[in-house]
């Protein structure tokens, strides 16, 4: 099933299709929902539900989503494929694999990073 991410994400959301400003809606329940910091600027936030422009959020934006929304591997994993229409989380890639398990363990975006820069310092 192919749809835009604007909509994919206004399902994680829970916005019914009814709703007028659908847009306005989500970007603001985005935001009463999603953890700080952002997982990007607020005009590239208001973009990803259609106001003022569209653009669909790239793959380390997505993994901030899911961080910022606490979505567990398997929702994370469908936002990739359904909402973004990439391959799911890439097991042959250690950057995601910790995202993975930070999302997993309920770890904030900034430890995986931090997790990451370890990694890398070995």
């Amino acid at each position: 099933m192919n749809i835009r991410s604007d909509l994919y994400l206004m399902s994680i959301l829970e916005i019914p299709e009814e709703i007028e400003d659908r847009g306005k809606t989500s970007y603001r329940r985005f935001l009463e929902k999603a953890r700080k910091p952002y997982p990007a600027t607020y005009p590239t936030m208001r973009r990803w539900f259609g106001l003022h422009g569209f653009t669909t959020p790239n793959r380390e934006q997505a993994y901030g989503i899911a961080f910022s929304l606490e979505l567990s591997p398997e929702e994370l994993n469908n936002l990739l494929t359904k909402g973004l229409l990439e391959t799911g989380v890439q097991y042959n890639d250690y950057k995601e694999i910790i995202f993975l398990y930070g999302l997993a363990n309920h770890r904030s975006y900034e430890e995986a990073l931090g997790m990451i820069d370890e990694f890398e310092g070995c």
